[in-house]
């Protein structure tokens, strides 16, 4: 059976209001807070997720199943 790894990526979204005296300095204000870990995104910006595999051939499945925190769906 065809084998695949399939990347899960989700989207969050958050808007943040700034006074600024440009759009450039607006996002690097926003950006600073971000670094400082003064924004942070969590399940309530969750804007969707987005699917996409790419075929793999058996060796490259089998390498990757052997790596630690990779989830492997089994035949249900």
């Amino acid at each position: 059976m065809p084998k695949f790894k399939v990347e899960v990526r989700e989207v969050l979204i958050k808007h943040v209001l700034v006074e600024a005296d440009d759009r450039a300095e607006a996002e690097e204000k926003v950006e600073r807070a971000y670094n400082a870990e003064k924004i942070v995104l969590d399940y309530r910006d969750f804007d969707g997720a987005e699917f996409s595999a790419d075929d793999i051939d058996e060796s490259e499945y089998e390498e990757l199943a052997d790596l630690d925190g990779l989830d492997i769906i089994e035949e249900e």
